[in-house]
């Protein structure tokens, strides 16, 4: 809340200061935007995003369009020329699949007069920054997942130490192994490692983001290594990795700040997890939006892990401060 509060603030601050000609947009009283979702259907991380924002978008009085590129870059770069053709469209909300292949479409909206702001996922050659990279953009509303990863490395650096794991033999999940995201996540979670010589990743596994892969991959990781004795993954797969047989005496490591992943972490199973926001991101990505269409301000990017409690980092000493915005 403090920071669509935040914002509102500085757009009445800064009114004085737009160029003429942004007062036609401030004209805008009901604003059309388009969601460009990586994967709309039937995913538990994307739901809570766009309620959110559809939420946000009457309060606003505008309408929100959601495009399902299905996980598909490809298709996700059709759904934004389509909507630029459609008529009437005044801003653009990007979640994208690949971080650079939308960047030459942002510029043709802007020449158009359609503002843009990306949430959740990187736009951008940088994983490490949660600013705006790109020319045009009217703002950004994204986890850093350089960052992320950190913390995620750091927690499983405190999970080996807290439980005397000497050595500690980490089977470490992947989401899409040869996705840039989890590779930026995967070399800052690696890094972090380094900080405890007992800690070592003794083999992997991919979950593809879903509870069933993520058990199928750790038995997979169990039966070749018995001597795992911790697993990190996002979430969804160590879901999957407590309802593995062979991994009920592993420490299990997630990411994400999933309602399932709180959930295990009060009640012991879990260590820990790191939070992601997406309702929160989904929120102030239209907010970001429509003042942006209505002021012609640009504004600085935003990390939703910033205001959480212990940057987002959740174990059981203070798991009751999150509630989690997704359900896992």
């Amino acid at each position: 809340m403090a920071a669509g509060t935040l914002l509102v603030a500085l757009a009445v601050g800064m009114a004085a200061v737009v160029p003429s000609a942004s007062a036609k947009a401030r004209n805008v009283k009901h604003p059309k935007l388009v969601f460009l979702s990586f994967a709309a259907t039937n995913n538990s991380y994307d739901a809570p995003m766009l309620a959110a924002a559809n939420a946000e978008a009457r309060k606003l009085g505008a309408t929100l369009q959601v495009y399902n590129a299905n996980n598909s870059p490809t298709a996700q770069y059709a759904d934004f020329q389509d909507a630029l053709v459609e008529g009437g469209v005044s801003g653009i909300l990007t979640q994208p699949i690949e971080s650079t292949n939308l960047i030459p479409l942002i510029a043709r909206a802007v020449r158009k007069g359609i503002k843009v702001v990306n949430v959740d996922q990187v736009m951008g050659r940088s994983y490490r920054t949660s600013a705006v990279q790109v020319k045009g953009l009217s703002g950004n509303v994204s986890f850093n997942p350089y960052q992320l990863g950190t913390l995620f490395g750091q927690l499983a650096v405190q999970a080996c130490e807290t439980k005397h794991l000497n050595p500690c033999n980490i089977g470490y999940l992947y989401d899409i192994q040869q996705s840039t995201l989890d590779v930026a996540i995967h070399s800052a979670f690696v890094a972090a490692l380094r900080k405890d010589r007992h800690a070592r990743i003794l083999d992997t596994g991919q979950d593809f983001f879903t509870p069933t892969d993520g058990e199928t991959a750790v038995q997979t990781m169990m039966s070749a290594h018995p001597n795992i004795n911790l697993i990190a993954g996002s979430d969804q797969g160590i879901e999957g990795a407590a309802d593995a047989s062979s991994a009920r005496k592993a420490v299990l490591v997630g990411f994400g700040g999933s309602r399932a992943g709180i959930a295990g972490v009060k009640d012991g199973r879990w260590f820990g997890t790191v939070a992601q926001d997406p309702a929160t991101e989904g929120r102030d990505g239209v907010l970001t939006l429509v003042n942006a269409i209505r002021t012609g301000l640009k504004y600085p990017g935003q990390n939703p892990l910033d205001s959480l409690p212990n940057n987002g980092v959740i174990t059981r000493s203070d798991a009751r401060l999150f509630k989690g915005e997704w359900a896992g």
